[in-house]
């Protein structure tokens, strides 16, 4: 026989590979024949009653269906590194086990079995590593159960088995793409520490889909309709991106320091998410629970949750909770309720059918928006801090405060009670608020029973039919700014903190209607209540602020010049180009708004102003010029220099002499002493323009000093302003005229019975009292008056 010395070596090598590497394909490596004995393995019987022990390491496969004769095993792996390959063959019988390796087994691998049934338990793993994987598990007691640390066990299919469908004693096993369905006990059951569970199926147990002691990962996995629980832990687990859904009991219920990320936990009969303390839930959508939401122990952070239609409360936690930026809507019993020193910031709660936010003492509620909920939008107990906060259409009180609180700059509106507050209250601050549209009334004082109450409302915005009323007791309260008017802006825009502005929806409430001034608080008091002797001594009224417009010298705005509106009022301005010109630009506020020709402030709560630019209509001719010398003793030789824009071609000067001519930059010389007017015209062939310089050029008969310029009359706008506006009296105070148009002449009305025609002026103020000022400034031409009124304020 011919031998080819190349083929025969790779044939070698081919074979080598199979028997080394044999684990890579199913069906390589060493079968398993009836009746071997050897140091690798033992055979007794045949596949249809025979058994099969495993001594040495290696890669087996099985070439045929296996029926275990004897009750203690069917395969048993008595060394490490073994792979035992079933080759899509089953394993079945009535003994203990089907498969196990024992404590040496280590580094066991069993994969590939299209079948092992009918055993107390199917795979029975006890050394460390190793993989179980492939299988399909069956109609046994339990179908895998892991007792050494750091196995594999994945893509089996462990289901239909009377115990658990994969049990875990080890740790630091991973279980990840297994089916473990319909079976009797739970779908995946760990004792151990560490293990890893991710990406299975687990679908139909009739105990819990998932349980594990304490440090496991849990990620990735669909838990469905099991009797129990869907995932069942204990302390320190990590449970992210799993989808839990219609158990029987809770989704998920663990003990302390468990992290939950990014789940889909809806339709479970029981709470969907059930936990201890220091739970961090972040991301999780949690809805259409049959009880709680979310129902967390102390410590928790709640963060980016979506958390609806859940049939008790959405969220309830425990105290020193952290709750920020979820959504909870749509929840049978109520959105959110919280501990002692619990955060509840950036919250979207609405709809629930409860009370939108309940929390207990010292709680922080901030940033939230609460609307449409059919209880209180947020219910607080003592030591409450609720801050800034939009309430809306809630069917009972936007905030029922109890004890202690600081409740400010919330907009509160279309609930039955803006704030309900028990009259024995101790050190409520109630600031910066706006309550609106209450059908009942805007802040209710309970009667509490016991107790005096004590506290500050004011700066509030009242805008209610009625805005205060109740059964308790008004005087324990102080309506005004307990420091007097400070300067700051107040709730509604004007310049002073003081008391409470009482309007009402139809804009005809007590504030509406009183005169507008400078300071924005009236010193009229406001009796809260009729015939109760209970006042706000300062309550704040309408401001007045200042526009100011201005224009260049190619457009013009209407109104011109600083202007004074009322508070809540509209001011449209009209922006026009000059002939010849167009509209470049109009800024509003220092702000860029394009070539507009109008626009309206509305709701005017500062000073504003307008300002526009422009630019020559291409093509049309502007003259303008320039001149080297105004004066002087003749004779006067003066050189005029064209200025003119839209490329005129011709030109026509007038020296106010006599003498003319068409150049475009001419020299001329006045012989003649006297004053001279001087004007161009230029053209193109489509426009023209002209320009006059009245009394331009002085010609003397001799040598005389420079000339002082006289300022040129024109249309007044009357402005000035005041070093300081309130004070005590006596006040000295210094007017300052900021009038354009070159006025010649002023009066001044400071309010008291004294005038003055100083052009700037210090006066005094002798008596207490809120006094107007006036200025009329006026020259040959045209009269300005500015009237501020309520300017100066004397206490």
């Amino acid at each position: 026989m011919n031998i080819n010395p190349s083929r025969f070596f790779t044939s070698l090598i081919s074979v080598w590979i199979v028997l080394v590497l044999g684990g890579l394909a199913s069906g390589s490596g060493i079968s398993f024949e009836p009746g071997h004995t050897g140091p690798d393995y033992n055979f007794s019987g045949n596949y249809s009653s025979g058994q099969i022990t495993v001594t040495g390491a290696g890669t087996y496969y099985l070439t045929d269906n296996l029926t275990a004769s004897l009750s203690e095993y069917a395969i048993q792996v008595n060394t490490s590194d073994v792979m035992v390959d079933g080759n899509r063959k089953s394993v079945t019988g009535t003994g203990e086990n089907g498969i196990r390796s024992t404590p040496e087994g280590n580094n066991t691998t069993i994969t590939q079995f299209s079948m092992i049934a009918g055993f107390g338990t199917a795979i029975y793993s006890q050394g460390t590593g190793g993989e179980i994987s492939d299988n399909s598990v069956y109609s046994n007691g339990c179908a895998i159960v892991v007792k050494g640390t750091g196995t594999l066990v994945t893509g089996n299919n462990a289901s239909s088995n009377s115990e658990n469908g994969i049990y875990v004693t080890g740790n630091n096993v991973h279980i990840t793409e297994n089916i473990v369905n319909d079976n009797t006990w739970s779908g995946i059951n760990t004792t151990g520490l560490y293990n890893y569970i991710t990406s299975n199926q687990v679908k139909n147990n009739l105990k819990n889909g998932i349980a594990c002691q304490n440090d496991a990962i849990i990620t990735g996995n669909t838990v469905t309709g099991n009797v129990r629980d869907g995932i069942l832990t204990w302390d320190n687990a990590t449970i992210s991106e799993n989808t839990v859904s219609e158990n029987q009991r809770y989704g998920m219920k663990t003990t302390n320091n468990v992290t939950f990320l990014k789940n889909t936990v809806n339709y479970n009969h029981e709470d969907g998410i059930f936990t201890g303390k220091n739970a961090y839930v972040f991301g999780n959508d949690i809805f259409n629970n049959l009880a709680y939401g979310l129902y967390v122990g102390n410590y928790a952070t709640i963060l980016d949750n979506n958390i609806s239609s859940n049939e008790e409360y959405g969220l309830y936690a425990g105290n020193y909770a952290n709750i920020s930026d979820s959504i909870v809507n749509g929840n049978a019993w109520g959105g959110v309720v919280a501990g002692n020193y619990a955060g509840v910031l950036n919250n979207l709660v609405n709809g629930n059918q409860g009370s939108g936010i309940d929390v207990s003492n010292n709680a922080q509620v901030v940033n939230n928006t609460v609307s449409d909920n059919l209880g209180t939008g947020v219910f607080s107990l003592h030591g409450a801090e609720i801050h800034h906060n939009t309430i809306t259409n809630n069917y009972d009180c936007g905030i029922n405060g109890w004890g202690t609180a600081n409740i400010t700059d919330n907009m509160l509106k279309n609930s039955t009670y803006g704030l309900f507050l028990p009259d024995n209250s101790v050190n409520v601050n109630v600031t910066e608020n706006t309550i609106s549209g209450s059908t009942d009334t805007g802040i209710y004082i309970d009667g509490g029973g016991w107790n005096a109450g004590s506290g500050n409302i004011y700066n509030n915005n009242l805008i209610n039919t009625v805005s205060v009323g109740g059964t308790g007791y008004l005087p324990y309260f102080t309506w005004t700014n307990p420091k007097g008017p400070q300067p700051g802006t107040n709730v509604i825009g004007g310049p002073y903190i003081a008391g409470n502005y009482w309007g009402n929806l139809n804009g005809t409430g007590w504030s509406d209607l009183q005169e507008p001034n400078v300071s924005g608080y009236s010193s009229i008091p406001y009796e809260i209540v009729r015939e109760s002797g209970v006042y706000d001594t300062v309550p704040l009224v309408r401001s007045l602020n200042t526009i100011s417009s201005t224009n260049d010298k190619w457009t013009i705005n209407y109104p011109h010049g600083n202007i004074s509106y009322l508070h809540l009022s509209n001011a449209t301005y009209i922006i026009q180009a000059k002939p010849g010109a167009d509209i470049l630009n109009v800024s509003i506020d220092n702000e860029p708004v394009g070539p507009v020709s109008n626009w309206t402030f509305k709701n005017i709560i500062s000073d504003h102003s307008i300002s526009s630019s422009g630019q020559p209509t291409p093509g049309q001719v502007h003259a303008f010029f320039a001149l080297n010398a105004t004066w002087g003793s003749a004779p006067l030789t003066v050189a005029f220099t064209n200025q003119s824009l839209g490329s005129p071609t011709s030109y026509f000067w007038n020296f106010g002499d006599g003498d003319i001519s068409t150049d475009r930059d001419p020299v001329h010389t006045y012989t003649t002493p006297g004053v001279y007017s001087v004007s161009l015209k230029a053209f193109n062939d489509q426009t023209g323009g002209i320009v006059m310089l009245n009394n331009a050029v002085t010609v003397t008969a001799g040598d005389v000093p420079s000339p002082t310029p006289t300022p040129v009359p024109g249309e007044i706008t009357a402005a000035f302003s005041a070093d300081q506006t309130t004070g005590g009296a006596p006040l000295q105070v210094r007017f300052t005229d900021h009038s354009i148009g070159n006025p010649a002449s002023w009066i001044w009305d400071f309010g008291d019975g004294n005038l003055s025609t100083l052009q700037n002026v210090t006066h005094t103020y002798s008596s207490m009292g809120s006094f107007s000022v006036s200025l009329t400034a006026q020259n040959g031409i045209s009269t300005g008056k500015l009237v501020k009124t309520g300017y100066i304020i004397i206490t």
